[in-house]
């Protein structure tokens, strides 16, 4: 693929000379700094994937307990507000 710039692989990878086009960087990792970098990699994607799927999540909640009757007059809510 010509629009690889750069990629990571591990030491112990073993790559043929042309696997990749002259303009791609390789750069070489021990297996444990790449674990680290995929466990960076996944709270990264888990945090974008956070932002974008919030304000569903927010809603889907608020229909929930107004389903459930949190917001009535006897619901969770009400006692919780007259308790502080």
């Amino acid at each position: 693929c010509s629009s690889l710039t750069r990629v990571t692989v591990p030491e112990t990878a073993t790559i043929r000379p042309n696997a990749f086009p002259p303009a791609t960087t390789v750069l070489r990792l021990p297996p444990k700094r790449m674990r680290d970098l995929q466990r960076w990699y996944e709270a990264v994607d888990g945090a974008l994937a956070y932002k974008r799927c919030r304000p569903g999540l927010l809603l889907w909640l608020e229909r929930a307990n107004i389903r459930l009757g949190t917001y009535g007059p006897d619901g969770a809510a009400r006692k919780r507000d007259r308790e502080e």
